[in-house]
């Protein structure tokens, strides 16, 4: 069964960082099969992998590398660059408030395991860091990670020192926070309410150095697309393309099997497409007719096999359904595409 907390996914590149601090001295594939990870899994510069298996490759590095402060270490040496386009976005921002904003708004174009918020009032701003499965088991080093690379961004990107005010979190005290005072500037509070960094608020005014302010704009109007693609991605429709997508070389794409993937009665999962318009079977009609657009362009694929690695019983019922949705045969749309 696919459950929500598996849904949410990370890009299969931010095992490198957590990579570049185990190699050599940790065997790359020993590690990864700990967690049930290929290396060729990460390969696919658009790959993605489920966060849980991140959360665990996390806490299993530490354990393998020795490192209490493993988490922190990863993220105190983390460059924005790695975070792609969002990554040049927030560098680009003219202010730290603003770059903080960007974290926070386009967070989910990076992942949807976890999200940033920002709390304002008069004297503080709290930068508080959420995961989207409540109940996710042990997640100390990714935390440590994350708070650690987001209070790294203000003395990345500014010459003014960005020391926070106060750092919380929700797991734990480890027997030595020697690395959490070097890192945060100052002891961090633990078994917290909510993970956290407070900074003054006087900070979101300091200057980004280097700033490109055309540059900004044009990165955040292309993210600000990718956003709603995402969101759109992301709603109840989008959950259920993504199961059949991930199920249909391997079980019959049926509506049942979709329901029990989706651990909802077949009624539950009709009426909340219904809801948003659509329908199991015109989810799998798009599911199908992107995919096969994109198996045509290879043609070491032959046909037959893209009609059974998109769920047809036959091929000529494949040919019938691509009929209908280009007014073409199979074959005369690879031919198009030569």
């Amino acid at each position: 069964m696919i459950s929500n907390s598996l849904q949410c996914t990370a890009p299969a590149q931010s095992v490198g960082n957590i990579m570049a601090m185990v190699t050599p001295r940790i065997a790359t594939r020993r590690l990864l099969r700990t967690v049930g990870l290929g290396p060729a899994s990460l390969n696919n510069p658009l790959g993605r992998i489920p966060y849980s298996q991140l959360i665990v490759l996390y806490e299993e590095a530490a354990r393998l590398a020795g490192d209490d402060a493993f988490g922190l270490h990863v993220g105190e040496r983390t460059e924005l660059r790695t975070f792609g386009l969002l990554g040049h976005l927030v560098m680009n921002c003219p202010t730290l408030g603003e770059a903080l904003n960007a974290v926070a708004r386009y967070l989910p174009l990076w992942t949807d395991g976890a999200s940033l918020g920002l709390d304002l009032d008069r004297t503080s701003v709290r930068l508080v860091w959420e995961y989207a499965d409540t109940l996710m088991a042990d997640c100390r080093h990714d935390c440590e990670m994350s708070l650690a690379a987001i209070a790294r961004i203000g003395r990345f990107l500014s010459t003014v020192e960005c020391k926070p005010r106060e750092v919380h979190f929700r797991h734990r005290q480890p027997r030595n926070t020697s690395e959490h005072r070097r890192v945060f500037g100052s002891a961090p509070c633990f078994d917290m309410p909510v993970d956290e960094i407070i900074l003054e608020s006087k900070m979101l005014e300091i200057p980004i150095r280097g700033a490109d302010y055309e540059l900004h704009e044009l990165l955040k109007t292309h993210l600000d697309g990718l956003l709603s693609q995402v969101a759109q991605e992301r709603s109840y429709a989008g959950r259920v393309r993504r199961s059949i997508r991930m199920t249909i070389q391997s079980q019959s794409p049926t509506l049942e099997t979709t329901s029990k993937n989706m651990g909802v009665s077949t009624r539950t999962l009709q009426r909340r497409l219904r809801d948003e318009g659509t329908s199991h079977g015109r989810l799998l009609d798009e599911v199908r007719r992107e995919s096969a657009d994109r198996y045509l362009r290879d043609p070491r694929t032959s046909i037959q096999e893209i009609a059974y690695r998109l769920g047809f019983s036959e091929s000529s019922a494949f040919h019938r359904a691509f009929r209908k949705w280009q007014g073409s045969t199979p074959g005369e749309r690879r031919r198009q595409m030569a």
